[in-house]
């Protein structure tokens, strides 16, 4: 009879936590309401929840459950309790809206605004009871980077508070659709210090001693952003157009794709369609840029396999089929075989490259292969 070695070492193979906060708000009872935020919010949890590569730990605030106390506490009692080896995600999708920021306490604000995100707005009395400002996102983004955990936000809103050309734009690319901004055009009056939640916590004296820069430190993160700050994010038939090709890359890519190629892809996804240009950003530290190179690491800091080039293929009215890399990821004329893959259909062919721009390329497809492909679908290549 034999007994296991006691002595012997065990090794336990533990999964990275993924602690998510995830908010759609639509149902506002004080400002225009939306149709796809919750939605959009849980179509990404869904895609979260298939991810082989973490334990999820998933909290949907949708509607009314989404007041502004209680995405506060979903970041400081859900998203803090992550760990180094852990990976934090902060989502929003709903309106976005600007305040007038009083020139004493925010002097670098050179528009004289605050960008918020709109929570919802039900029992509230003043605009700040329901504006989660970018100061206070700040604060909290900092509480949580400093758990050392991978930190990534997605706003699906707009920021931009006098650009109206989008709407007008896809209104027109899209007729029939009920499409609308998702943005507030009015803005806000200024808040006292007293509205801003941290304001016991941080006293005004050390603001002003410190100054913001100092008061408020950047945590490390990844943020990602519907659109540029001079423009509108949009939904159309229920759907955020960010969010849908946001996901549609995600599943297209099967994970294996760094922060910076898929702020590529959906751009490219949405170049010919939409006057919506999605941005991502890291803040201006340089060295912990450098050190960690965080644009280049897998999304949600998963491992990428680097022994595969691969790249999308997705078609657009405008141009025909692309593909999502150009010029500048070193796309030629005669020094590549490009195939695309359809795994629908069980088939694998050469296309032929046409014009070649910057960041894309118009592929030429032989009329069999046009023949069983959807235009849906995002192939890989």
């Amino acid at each position: 009879m034999t007994t296991p070695d006691s002595t012997a070492p065990v090794t336990l193979t533990h999964k990275p936590k993924l602690h998510a906060l995830l908010v759609g708000v639509g149902a506002y009872e004080r400002v225009r309401p939306l149709r796809g935020p919750v939605g959009d919010a849980r179509a990404l949890m869904q895609y979260l929840q298939r991810l082989d590569d973490f334990d999820p730990h998933l909290l949907l605030l949708a509607d009314q459950e989404a007041s502004k106390p209680a995405v506060i506490a979903g970041f400081q009692t859900h998203l803090s309790q992550a760990q180094p080896a852990d990976t934090v995600l902060f989502y929003f999708a709903g309106h976005g809206a600007q305040e007038a920021a009083d020139p004493a306490l925010w002097p670098t604000e050179s528009d004289g605004k605050l960008e918020c995100i709109v929570c919802h707005d039900a029992g509230t009395t003043s605009s700040w009871d329901f504006l989660l400002a970018d100061k206070e996102l700040r604060f909290l983004i900092g509480q949580v980077s400093a758990t050392g955990a991978h930190v990534v936000t997605i706003f699906d809103c707009c920021h931009s508070g006098d650009n109206t050309r989008a709407a007008g734009l896809l209104g027109e690319l899209l007729a029939g659709q009920d499409v609308r901004e998702r943005r507030l055009t009015q803005s806000h009056p200024r808040r006292p210090y007293e509205g801003f939640f941290f304001h016991e916590v941080l006293p005004l004296s050390q603001l002003q001693q410190q100054g913001p820069s100092a008061a408020l430190p950047i945590g490390p993160h990844i943020q990602m952003a519907a659109c540029e700050s001079d423009e509108s994010a949009v939904e159309a038939g229920g759907e955020g157009i960010f969010t849908k090709n946001l996901l549609a890359v995600l599943e297209a890519a099967h994970g294996q794709v760094s922060y910076r190629d898929l702020h590529n892809r959906v751009r490219q996804y949405m170049r010919f369609g939409y006057e919506q240009r999605p941005r991502v950003y890291v803040p201006d530290q340089s060295d912990y840029v450098e050190q960690t190179g965080l644009l280049s690491q897998g999304f949600l800091n998963q491992p990428i396999d680097e022994s595969t080039l691969s790249a999308s293929v997705t078609y657009n009215a405008q141009e025909g089929w692309l593909l999502d890399v150009g010029a500048i990821h070193g796309v030629g004329q005669s020094d590549q075989t490009i195939y695309l893959h359809d795994g629908a259909n069980h088939m694998t062919d050469p296309v032929r490259i046409g014009r070649i721009g910057a960041d894309y390329t118009v592929l030429s497809l032989a009329d069999d292969v046009k023949a069983v492909l959807s235009k849906a679908v995002v192939y890989r290549a």
